[in-house]
């Protein structure tokens, strides 16, 4: 998995995300990069996401007031996401 900080804020996954490794870099990622009120997740490759990032993006959203936004490119991913009802909450886009 690999991680690509954008100079617009947003951060792209490539790769599949699997371990818990890959989302504790994710979040160490979003925690020093992201800064302001908008978390922006571009997700590229991945047709899987562990339930501890769900959560923490979750967490994010309601603890700290952050809007999150996942693009996913994968469109088994992409209707996962839609079947946990997480559409609304991550302000879910197709790419």
């Amino acid at each position: 998995m690999e991680i690509i900080k954008n100079a617009d804020g947003s951060i792209e996954i490539n790769g599949v995300i699997k371990s818990i490794e890959d989302v504790e870099n994710i979040k160490q990622t979003i925690e020093n990069h992201v800064k302001g009120s908008e978390v922006i997740l571009k997700i590229n490759d991945s047709f899987a996401m562990p339930s501890a990032l769900i959560g923490y993006l979750i967490k994010l959203k309601a603890l700290q007031q952050k809007n999150v936004r996942l693009r996913i490119a994968d469109e088994g991913l992409y209707d996962l996401m839609k079947d946990l009802n997480l559409e609304k909450e991550f302000n879910l886009q197709k790419i």
